[in-house]
């Protein structure tokens, strides 16, 4: 069950590790929520261990239900929703995509993978094993009163349920974030990039610029034909309308007109894409953001 639930973490993860960005963007635009959500499903698994309460569990036509035997897909859902959370936060997701993104090939990408989430499963694997071996939670102990409780119902209450109030207490106030561990993942995202650059002998390409504005970190990096942006906030909501607020010049002084947004739309505390323009950029280009803050390249 260990392995099932690690199965879950995998299915997360990995599509991240290979590159797909929708788990990617899933993860960093919707974190607070998903520590919300779980938190709360936290809360309520408390409150119902605590009063000792059994849900019906659904069981396949023709299999007999078991109050022994645990639910597979319940613990393969609860390895997708620690996969959720392990990705909310920065350093784990930006470190393993750090590794992945310096291996030569997808079969090394998939191995670095499975053996990073066989690194976080191995401690629960060795938990597990003992615990089953000396069958720990099968001693009649747990079964004993304390006061109004069964022994068993109140260390899983209070395991759950304080949990919970600490994870929704932190995540409202802004400590289990991304932005706690920013500069972290900036330095792991920067050192796989400075490698990538070592290798790339004829790359003539700009750097990327970072700022910090209040709250808002702002990362450009420019490509042929634009800029790609990556913006992080926590508290502030990232609403503006980018096509209207990027204005583009070159040394000459031309502008390049109004360019075309290619990616997360306005809202939320995380957003990615691309600025696209019609032209080449010039040798020595200024993108301004108005209101926000301007980059100058030489």
């Amino acid at each position: 069950m260990t392995l099932v639930c690690g199965a879950g973490i995998l299915v997360v993860l990995m599509p991240a590790v290979l590159g797909v960005s929708l788990i990617s963007k899933f993860v960093f635009r919707y974190h607070d929520l998903t520590y919300y959500l779980g938190a709360v499903v936290m809360l309520l698994v408390g409150v119902i261990s605590l009063l000792g309460i059994k849900l019906p569990m659904p069981h396949w036509a023709g299999q007999a239900p078991s109050g022994e035997k645990p639910d597979a897909v319940s613990i393969f859902t609860l390895g997708v929703f620690s996969g959720l959370t392990s990705a909310c936060c920065a350093p784990v997701l930006i470190g393993i995509l750090a590794l992945t993104f310096l291996s030569p090939s997808f079969w090394l990408a998939l191995l670095l993978g499975v053996v990073y989430v066989l690194g976080m499963v191995t401690p629960l694997l060795i938990s597990g094993y003992f615990i089953d071996a000396r069958k720990i939670f099968n001693k009649a102990v747990f079964n004993k009163k304390v006061g109004p409780f069964v022994l068993s119902n109140l260390i899983a209450g209070l395991v759950f349920i304080p949990t919970a109030l600490f994870i929704l207490y932190l995540t409202f106030t802004g400590k289990l974030s991304m932005e706690t561990s920013r500069h972290y993942a900036q330095t792991i995202q920067n050192a796989a990039e400075r490698v990538e650059q070592i290798f790339k002998k004829n790359d003539k390409t700009l750097t990327a610029q970072q700022a910090q504005v209040g709250d808002i970190s702002i990362t450009v990096t420019p490509q042929e034909k634009g800029f790609y942006l990556q913006l992080d906030t926590h508290s502030t909501e990232l609403d503006f309308d980018l096509e209207k607020i990027a204005i583009v010049t070159d040394e000459r002084g031309a502008d390049y007109g109004r360019p075309k947004w290619e990616g997360d739309p306005p809202g939320g505390h995380h957003r990615r894409g691309t600025l696209i323009f019609e032209k080449r950029l010039g040798r020595e280009i200024t993108l301004e953001l108005t209101g926000l803050y301007k980059f100058t390249w030489k």
